[in-house]
Parts: structure tokens; C-alpha cells; sequence
């Protein structure tokens, strides 16, 4: 189910690190940015999957932090239920009313889980934070979240140190959708996993749409991305190649996409003259 009002709307977003040391500047010499992400707009309603993808390096969990507002946008407007979110800093977002809303799973599934909690404290903290439940309450919700990522219950005693990358994953797609977030991003969740544990994940994405959440999903796998997502925005080297309704794009275009494309055609075309040259005689 899917609404005409984008829930997030995300218009000419920018990410600069400046490079060289800034004594030089001082002395009159112009100063040189990296654009990690270079003028990125798309937007996602509730209900629907898209697909952020692109080959590694290429910004995708640069824009996820800028979502999730754990980096400050260097430009570009980040609207999200009609109101601008990118204006406010990352420092004080913690205590903005739509930090609860946004909820990120890292490409690490380490990041975000404090090594001295079990994975039920881990699923638990943010509903402790927000004083949303306690007690037989908390318990059940635990409980239920775990079951709908695939967590067995007997896991929920266990540190991050005795959870596989696979296990660690699902605790922390539970812990971001205990709160029941709007906005869900994950970034790369399906990179570390089998077949089967991606396939938890993936049914899990599905779910998550028909119940309404707006879900990022970051890739570099065309394979994972294309059957769950509504819509696909490619990334090339922090730039946007283009955005393609699911409908508008055979999954084998998408491959050529995301690879590159043209360079990737030049780079074909330069190996078989090599092949070519090393079978004459």
C-alpha cells in the first residue's frame, strides 16, 4: 500500500569532506572537497521498498547516515511527514519527535549493539529509552519482534560475542522494529548472510511493506534488491545515474546498472582484444 504524499522526500542532497590541510587554505589556496554524495533526490512513500543501490563505495551508506540524521548534510533538503529534518543537527536529532520514527540497521551488524547487553536488553533499550513499555509488556513485545526476524527465543540470553553475523543481523532489524518505525533503512543486512538467513531478511522486507513501513533497502546485490523493492535508485561514484519504478526495468538492466554500464562494455571490449592478442600466433 502505497500513498501520493511521500513519506520522506529527498531533494539535492549533498556530502562534502573537504581534503588537504586547512593551513593551506589560510595561504590562499583553494580549497578541494570529496563529494561523497553529489546532488541525490528520490522519495519513498509508506508501504513501499526502494531499492538504494550501487556498486561499493559508491555513497549508498553515506545517504543512509544522512537519513537517519547520524551525519549533517553539507546541502539538499531532507523532508520527512512534510517537514524539514536536515536543518536540525545530528547532535540534537536524538531528542527531535521523528528520531523513533527513522530507524537504521548498520552494514555492521556489530555497530549499534552494546557488547555488555544480551540480545533481549539490546531489542528492549529503545523502548526503555522512550518509556514506551515495561515489565510483562516488554517482554511480550520482545519476544514477538524476535519471532517476526527469525530469532529463535533461546538467542535472546546471548551476548553479541556468541551471535554468528547472521543472528547479530536479526537482533538488529528487532531492535529497530520494536518501536515500530516509519522508516526503516538497512544498510547491506543481506551482505554478510547464506542463502537462507538472506532469505529471512527479504520475507521480513515484504512483511514490513504490507504492514505499511517505508523501507530503504541498501545493496550492492541486484539479485536480493529486485524481487522485494517498488522502486530503484542507482548511485555511480556519490551521483545519481537514475530512478526506475520496478516496472520500468528488467532485472538484468538493473545488473548492467549497477556494474557500470558503458564502462563496463569498454572494460569487455579491452579484455577480449587482450584474449584476442594473447591466442595469435
Amino acid at each position: 500500500m502505497t500513498s501520493d504524499r511521500p513519506l520522506l522526500a529527498v531533494d539535492g542532497l549533498r556530502k562534502l569532506y573537504p581534503m588537504g590541510k586547512h593551513r593551506l587554505w589560510r595561504r590562499g589556496a583553494a580549497p578541494s572537497f570529496l563529494h561523497a554524495v553529489d546532488g541525490v533526490s528520490f522519495t519513498i512513500g509508506r508501504g513501499e521498498t526502494v531499492g538504494l543501490v550501487g556498486e561499493s563505495g559508491c555513497g549508498k551508506s553515506t545517504i543512509a547516515r544522512l537519513i537517519a540524521r547520524l551525519l549533517d548534510p553539507s546541502d539538499g533538503s531532507l523532508r520527512f511527514a512534510g517537514e524539514e529534518i536536515g536543518r536540525v543537527p545530528a547532535r540534537h536529532f536524538g531528542r527531535a519527535p521523528q528520531r523513533a520514527q527513522i530507524q537504521m540497521v548498520f552494514q555492521d551488524a556489530t555497530d549499534g549493539l552494546n557488547p555488555r547487553f544480551t540480545a533481549f536488553r539490546a531489542i528492549a533499550d529503545p523502548l526503555l529509552r522512550l518509556r514506551r513499555l515495561s515489565g510483562t509488556a516488554l517482554r511480550t513485545r520482545v519476544e514477538e519482534v524476535a519471532r517476526l526476524t527469525g530469532l529463535p527465543q533461546e538467542l535472546l540470553s546471548r551476548f553479541p560475542h556468541q551471535l554468528s553475523g547472521g543472528q547479530k543481523a536479526r537482533v538488529g532489524i528487532a531492535r529497530a522494529i520494536a518501536v515500530e518505525p516509519r522508516l526503516l533503512i538497512l544498510d547491506e543486512p543481506t551482505s554478510a548472510l547464506g542463502v537462507k538467513q538472506a532469505g529471512v531478511v527479504l520475507r521480513y522486507i515484504l512483511q514490513a511493506r504490507e504492514r505499511g513501513v517505508a523501507v530503504i533497502f541498501i545493496t550492492h546485490n541486484p539479485h536480493h534488491a529486485y524481487p522485494v523493492g517498488n522502486r530503484f535508485v542507482i548511485l555511480n561514484r556519490g551521483k545519481l545515474m537514475g530512478t526506475w519504478n520496478k516496472g520500468e526495468i528488467s532485472r538484468d538492466e538493473l545488473i548492467r546498472m549497477m556494474s557500470g554500464g558503458a564502462e563496463l562494455d569498454a572494460l569487455t571490449h579491452e579484455l577480449e582484444g587482450v584474449l584476442d592478442e594473447a591466442a595469435a600466433p
